[in-house]
């Protein structure tokens, strides 16, 4: 890791010219800031799409967003997911981005076969710290790393035909995220590539007989590996178009165990500065393949994934 740090414990003794003067030192020299998280040419983060650039913010700079994402699909019937989410962003000292983010979600499918219906309503709260190693200007790629703990609450409803009366439960999950985010100016101020690896580990618990109660460790355990690339190409100042593509996989355990199902997305994306300090960004992504533990046949995994995913953020500096 490079910070472009001096190394200020240089000290000069000097003797005395005459037997009166005492030996001095020069004063330390001071330490210069870190240079890593500095670029000339900077790009918004949103501008990948899912995926994340690993620019943080300036020093003392704030930002506010407003994000929606939604999820449609099943594999028998119909589903659709909502999710709103704020979020506020600061750093506080050079490098280092901190997220505080709550969200909201509305979900409901329905299963053709049975006519099963689902409903649920979760609320969800998090905090997100992100410090940026390298540098694009002095390593010609930009590394930030990124831990995210977060926990969700939510109730649940499903109804059976073939029962009388309405299954209903709460629920909760806790969950942490680490990330390492790579990109690169691939053709200067016209093409940037990014590259992310995430990890999470999700620990759920309901007042339901479920996987938390057969085990007798009182929650399910689950982890997640995301492996995202995405483009961003200048169209024009402030103009940004791209694409990027994922393959995600969801497993049982808490450090990607047992039973693996993926996923493989593509998607275009878009972002448009709309002036100095806001950035308004849309992407959307579609299940290419995927396979579930122990599925058959179908080329898709509408198991574990939805067919489609899609997400808007507006952010605002204040």
């Amino acid at each position: 890791m490079r910070h472009a740090l001096a190394l200020a414990a240089v000290f000069a003794a000097a003797p005395a010219l005459a037997a009166d003067l005492p030996k001095t030192k020069s004063a330390p020299a001071a330490t210069a800031p870190s240079l890593a998280c500095l670029e000339t040419r900077g790009i918004s983060n949103d501008a990948f799409g899912f995926a994340s650039g690993s620019d943080v913010n300036d020093l003392g700079q704030r930002t506010a967003a407003v994000e929606y994402d939604g999820a449609f699909g099943a594999k028998f019937g119909t589903a659709w997911s909502h999710l709103g989410k704020t979020q506020v962003e600061f750093s506080p000292i050079r490098c280092l981005d901190m997220t505080a983010w709550a969200t909201g979600a509305w979900s409901r499918s329905k299963d053709d076969l049975g006519g099963v219906v689902s409903r649920s309503r979760v609320f969800g709260v998090g905090y997100e710290t992100k410090y940026k190693i390298l540098g694009r200007d002095l390593h010609g790629v930009g590394l930030t790393v990124s831990f995210e703990p977060s926990a969700a609450f939510g109730r649940l409803r499903s109804y059976d035909p073939s029962i009388p009366a309405a299954t209903r439960w709460s629920q909760r999950a806790y969950t942490g995220t680490a990330k390492i985010i790579l990109d690169k100016e691939l053709i200067r101020d016209r093409l940037w590539g990014a590259f992310n690896v995430e990890n999470a580990a999700t620990f759920t618990r309901a007042n339901l007989n479920d996987c938390a109660t057969n085990s007798g460790s009182g929650y399910c355990k689950g982890s997640s590996l995301n492996l995202r690339a995405a483009l961003a190409f200048k169209l024009a100042d402030g103009l940004f178009m791209g694409v990027d593509g994922s393959h995600q996989r969801v497993y049982d355990g808490a450090f990607l165990n047992r039973h693996p199902g993926y996923a493989w997305f593509a998607g275009p994306n878009l972002l448009w500065q709309i002036r100095d300090g806001m950035a308004l960004s849309a992407a959307w992504s579609q299940q290419l393949s995927g396979k579930a533990p122990g599925q058959a046949g179908g080329r898709l995994n509408l198991d574990q994934f939805s067919r489609t995913v899609v997400k808007t953020k507006l952010a605002v500096d204040f």
